[in-house]
Formats: C-alpha cells, structure tokens, sequence
C-alpha cells in the first residue's frame, strides 16, 4: 500500500471492530467513484480473524471494475478455500 502512495494513489484503511474484522458496510460507505482496489488479508496472521470475504465479494459485484485481492497464505487450513475460489475474487 505504501507503493501505491507512492506512486500518487490515495489508500484507504477501514476500522476493524475488536476481533479486528471489518464490516462490509464500512466497506460500502468507502467505495468512492475512482476506487480501483480493495485488498484484505483472508485471515490475520496473529490473532487468526477470518475476513467477510463472502460479503465483501457480494458487495463488489455491484463494482465491476474494482479488483478484489485477498492475502490467503494465513487461510490455508482454515477452511476458506470456497471463500477464495469466487468468481469476484481477482487476486
């Protein structure tokens, strides 16, 4: 994300509520009109909270044109493969 300030991208980070998980409608209320990104890990690597990601895949379907990338490597025997093996998932 630091790259892309970098390279004159705005970056928007959403609160997370105490289980540090973020609430898909905060997500909706961030999508501006020149969003092009929304990237999230599948599974925190120090806590283990599981992400919407079913929500937050639903959610963009309504913006085709936003990529959706997900850092799965935490997810792994986490039961989140039919998770990620949507089709609104980019990355």
């Amino acid at each position: 994300m630091e790259q892309l300030k970098e390279l004159g991208y705005e970056v928007t980070y959403l609160p997370v509520d105490q289980e540090g998980r973020i609430n898909v409608a905060d997500l909706k209320a961030a999508i501006r009109p020149d969003t092009i990104l929304v990237s999230t890990m599948a599974v925190n690597n120090e806590i283990g909270t599981i992400q919407p990601l079913l929500g937050v895949a639903e959610l963009l379907k309504q913006y085709p044109k936003i990529h959706f990338h997900i850092d799965a490597v935490q997810g792994i025997g986490k039961g989140i493969q039919n998770m990620i093996m949507n089709d609104r998932v980019d990355l």
